[in-house]
């Protein structure tokens, strides 16, 4: 694994990880398990220059695949493809970046939680006067969000706060933030974590996320509904690597600090981010 520092930008609040324990797992099983991923969201997920996958995601799906006793088969797929692919059941199982909704949750089964994140505003850099956040600053501009996403569907539900002209659907964030540095979009509405990754890994490309963090969710994994016994065996993994301290190295790892984790999917608290302020 190789580590990406992602430095002191982001304070979470809320409790520590502790999962309880579930269904026993097979130990020893060579059997396969289909993990579809997006590779496009970094640092959860991402293709390195050698085509290797990399990033939080993928380390949490290979160290689980290894104590199921299983092989994990990853699939690239766009991020709406991901989705209806899990829940059709042609992948056993999507990667731990899918944001949790009720409305999801009606059609797949997520796992324990793996992360809490929000959502911000990525604009250019030199728009900062004029665009402060996700709020009524973008009156009248075109925004963008990824097609499906939990941030498109917060931008689509808030129109009428936010005022924007037009939204324009991605099939991932890369193809989003290479329209907003041409000028084709002003703002995206993008995933906290991610955006702030984005910005520290890239400063030459004039981009950088502007404003409060918004729309506080959980992140995890997900699986076709009603598929217990992969779930039970997903879960009992994850209360392992909590439990072990391995998923707060792999967060020490990709985001610079072990992120306080909603304990279950109902969790009252939804534990928002800090302000992501560029004078903070």
């Amino acid at each position: 694994m190789r580590k990406l520092p992602f430095r002191a930008l982001v304070t979470v609040f809320g409790g520590v990880l502790a999962l309880s324990a579930c269904a026993a797992t097979d130990e020893g099983n060579d059997d396969v398990v289909t993990v579809a991923t997006s590779a496009n969201y970094a640092p959860f997920t991402m293709v390195e220059t050698s085509g290797d996958l990399t990033g939080y995601a993928i380390d949490i799906a290979e160290e689980m695949g290894e104590r199921m006793g299983a092989t994990v088969k990853f699939e690239k797929v766009d991020y709406k493809s991901l989705l209806q692919g899990v829940t059709t059941g042609r992948y056993d199982m999507s990667d731990g970046s899918v944001v949790f909704t009720e409305e999801r949750a009606k059609q797949l089964d997520y796992t324990h939680p793996v992360a809490s994140s929000g959502s911000v505003a990525m604009i250019r850099s030199a728009d900062k006067a004029k665009i402060t956040g996700l709020d009524s600053s973008l009156a009248g501009v075109r925004i963008g969000a990824v097609d499906g996403s939990v941030q498109q569907q917060w931008a689509l539900a808030n129109k009428a706060d936010l005022g924007y002209s037009d939204l324009v659907a991605y099939a991932g964030p890369s193809q989003a933030i290479l329209d907003l540095k041409n000028g084709r979009i002003d703002a995206i509405v993008y995933d906290t974590i991610n955006a702030l990754y984005y910005a520290q890994k890239n400063p030459a490309d004039g981009v950088a996320p502007v404003g409060d963090s918004v729309n506080p969710s959980i992140v995890a994994a997900t699986t076709k509904k009603g598929n217990t016994d992969l779930l039970d065996r997903v879960n009992k993994a994850l209360t392992e690597m909590c439990s072990d301290g391995t998923i707060g190295s792999l967060q020490e790892e990709w985001f610079g600090q072990a992120l306080p984790t909603p304990t279950s999917l109902d969790a009252a608290d939804p534990f928002p981010l800090a302000p992501t302020k560029s004078d903070r």
